[in-house]
């Protein structure tokens, strides 16, 4: 083939090539798999509102997932063969009625894999076409009809989709400053390997792919992952603790359970029973088996007023310990006065006997009537204790 190299200058390697009519004969990728965003206007979105029953506005975008069967469908690659190239994609699709005003070149081939990529051989025929692309108006973009359905879900990546799409029918490829599919999307020019978009991995390291759109989608993804971990890692130190804390407890209720435990605490019950019954009386009863539970019982059946709640039951343990122990205390004082009067009655008594057994006469009174005089005298003095009092 030749080269019109007054023309065209060919940089060495390069993979773009010139036909002796200065035809640009140069391969490129055209579509990719994935998730691409699209605005609702520019689909029948009434026609999608009313098949899914949905509520899309125009300017709505509709997150569309491209999967690799759809992208890479034989029969869709087959479409890419002798379809229109065009600059920037033409309102409408292009047909006879339009072709002479949207085409600049034609696809020569049919679409083939490269990756996540289709890649197509493309002649471009149009000067002024050419001259786009040699100032870097060199991203590629696939005109096409397909068929999509709405079933929201996540890619293999993470990536959140809406609809998926298949059943892609090309009909023009468009140059353009900026393809929908990223800049991985665009016209070949050199075989030498550009410095190519890294992935930062979990461990620091990087990796190299394919290009920036790639980059994008993967790095989104282990970024998602690290957050994910991270979440997962924290909810099982919280499991952990939350273990620990549970053998804690068992491990106690399992101490509360001895035998040893069970007899400390039966005898903290009949303890509390007793001193119950002793501030109560007799006839207090009480059907609980917690020894607060029973004095504040107790407290209560006294009428004590409870200065931290409107019944004993509501208030702290350590208050109903500690009013308990205070009224207890005075129970032993006026017990104890009560014992030490007794004793001072029976001594006295034992004394008035004894003075009585021994009493005599008094002037002209019989032995009997000094005795009587006697117990008289001791009533009386009794009374007037008891009147102090």
């Amino acid at each position: 083939m030749k080269l019109k190299v007054q023309d065209k200058t060919a940089t060495l390697g390069s993979r773009r090539e010139f036909t002796d009519n200065g035809y640009l004969k140069v391969p490129g990728r055209v579509a990719r798999v994935g998730v691409q965003n699209y605005l609702a206007m520019e689909f029948d979105f009434a026609a999608i509102n009313k098949q899914f029953g949905l509520t899309l506005k125009a300017t709505d975008v509709m997150r569309v997932y491209r999967p690799p069967e759809s992208v890479f469908d034989p029969v869709s690659l087959a479409s890419y063969d002798n379809a229109d190239i065009t600059l920037e994609h033409p309102g409408d699709f292009v047909g006879a009625e339009n072709y002479s005003s949207h085409s600049v070149g034609h696809c020569i081939s049919a679409g083939r894999q490269d990756g996540d990529f289709v890649e197509v051989d493309l002649l471009i025929k149009d000067g002024m076409a050419i001259k786009s692309v040699d100032s870097g108006k060199a991203e590629l973009s696939a005109g096409y009809e397909a068929d999509y359905d709405y079933q929201p879900g996540r890619t293999p990546f993470g990536e959140a989709y809406d609809f998926i799409q298949s059943g892609i029918g090309v009909n023009h490829v468009a140059i353009c400053d900026k393809a929908r599919a990223g800049h991985g999307a665009r016209i070949f020019d050199s075989q030498k390997e550009h410095e190519m978009p890294k992935v930062k991995l979990f461990d620091g390291a990087t990796v190299e792919v394919a290009d920036e759109n790639t980059q994008t989608i993967i790095q989104r993804a282990i970024d998602s992952l690290a957050g994910t971990l991270a979440t997962e890692q924290a909810r099982a130190d919280g499991a952990e603790a939350i273990r620990d804390s549970l053998t804690g407890e068992l491990t106690a209720l399992k101490a509360k359970a001895s035998d040893s435990a069970l007899s400390e605490r039966v005898l903290l019950v009949l303890d509390a029973r007793s001193s119950a019954n002793r501030l109560a009386g007799k006839a207090f009863t009480t059907d609980s088996v917690d020894p607060v539970a029973i004095k504040a019982a107790a407290l209560e059946a006294v009428g004590v007023k409870c200065l931290k709640s409107e019944k004993w039951a509501d208030a702290p343990a350590a208050y109903i310990e500690a009013f308990f122990d205070a009224q207890m205390a005075n129970k032993d004082e006026d017990d104890q006065k009560d014992e030490d009067d007794k004793q001072k009655t029976k001594d006295s008594i034992t004394g008035l006997a004894a003075d009585l057994a021994n009493a005599k006469p008094k002037g002209n009174a019989t032995a009997q009537q000094t005795r009587d005089a006697d117990y008289q005298a001791f009533l009386d003095k009794r009374y007037a204790a008891q009147e102090a009092k």
